[in-house]
């Protein structure tokens, strides 16, 4: 499948999303009690669950194309690939986590006591399970971010199970039952909706990739009322509070808002945004996220310790907090995807599916008529 615009460019905003919704909690933790009346700052949840589709998105597109071009799907290279772009930064933090609350502060003498077994935290953290035990202990923000990457890897352990098993004929209905179910599970279980298990996000994010990618659906997503719409909600929904949506109503608005919105800008766009170096940047998201907690502890500690807070007003702090957040994560995320993650990624390329060259394969078109670029 060939790279669908725009992506990393809201790949970006949504890592950028989540490292500004952190800043004020941050802030607050250095005894600064800051007020920020810009609604993006608040919007770190929204951020993470447009990750979720967009990861269903793609991943179940890719073993639709798998699936029904070679007849089935490998599922040992699949899991070998997730594992090589997603384990080793995540065990990289887990690590650094670790060390930091486990080791050093308590030597510093700083910090409070652990209200849980290192052993169990280790084991739930280990074996993929980050977000069960999270949400019932406090165990500091940089391993808190990895909540989500557990929820990603759960549902990364299910997805080619299901598509392997499911005839290729009734790929899209087995689909669509799958997130009828995945809703009811995790709105009705209070275990499944208090560890965030929101695997409904991927499933539709996959359910409508894979209608876009079958049939041509620009007569919908090009109608002008309906383009205004979803690109006004998202807008709405990002820098204004003027949807009030709470718990599962939110969810589930979130859920259709980003596959539509997703499909709207990858599948058929108006407007493709090529512009290398924030591309480069969407690619690097990945670390923006899991980085930025780490990149906010140390800038805390200098905040704390280098700056005399009272003498500063707070609109100014924020603006400094804020610049210095972005471009410092940014900084550590490019560095850790040159010297580190593009090692596992080089490596993940050998387990691709089994493709004719890409000069031998005709480039599929968008309903648009657009190459997939």
């Amino acid at each position: 499948m060939k790279k669908l615009p725009n992506l990393d460019i809201l790949r970006l905003f949504l890592a950028c999303a989540v490292v500004l919704f952190h800043i004020p909690v941050t802030m607050d933790s250095l005894g600064f009690n800051v007020s920020v009346p810009l609604a993006i700052f608040k919007k770190g949840d929204e951020a993470v669950s447009f990750f979720f589709t967009l990861s269903g998105f793609l991943i179940l597109r890719l073993l639709f194309i798998e699936k029904t071009e070679q007849g089935n799907i490998n599922i040992r290279d699949f899991y070998i690939r997730r594992v090589l772009r997603i384990s080793p930064l995540y065990y990289l933090i887990l690590l650094a986590g670790f060390v930091l609350y486990h080791v050093l502060l308590p030597v510093a003498g700083l910090g409070k006591p652990p209200d849980y077994s290192t052993g169990s935290m280790l084991a739930h953290f280990t074996l993929l399970a980050p977000n069960v035990f999270i949400f019932s202990h406090k165990v500091g923000p940089i391993l808190h971010v990895l909540w989500s990457i557990g929820v990603e890897e759960q549902f990364y352990l299910f997805a080619p199970l299901f598509i392997f098993l499911i005839p290729k004929n009734r790929l899209v209905a087995g689909l669509g039952m799958l997130l009828a179910i995945s809703l009811v599970l995790c709105l009705g279980s209070e275990f499944l909706y208090r560890n965030r298990m929101n695997y409904y996000y991927f499933v539709f994010g996959g359910l409508i990739s894979i209608l876009s990618y079958r049939y041509d659906l620009r007569k919908v997503f090009n109608n002008p009322l309906f383009r205004w719409t979803v690109v006004g909600l998202f807008f709405l929904y990002f820098f204004t509070e003027l949807i009030p949506l709470k718990d599962e109503t939110k969810r589930v608005f979130a859920m259709m808002l980003s596959g539509l919105y997703i499909t709207k800008i990858a599948d058929y766009p108006q407007l493709i945004i090529s512009n290398k170096r924030l591309n480069y940047f969407g690619r690097i998201s990945y670390g923006i996220y899991m980085y930025h907690f780490v990149v906010l502890t140390f800038l805390m500690g200098f905040f704390r310790y280098v700056i005399d807070l009272r003498a500063h007003s707070g609109p100014l702090l924020v603006a400094l907090f804020t610049v210095a957040a972005l471009a410092a994560t940014v900084f550590v995320s490019h560095l850790s995807y040159r010297y580190f993650e593009s090692r596992f990624i080089r490596l993940k390329a050998a387990y691709r599916p089994d493709t004719p060259p890409a000069a031998a394969v005709p480039v599929p078109a968008t309903p648009s008529g657009k190459e997939l670029v």
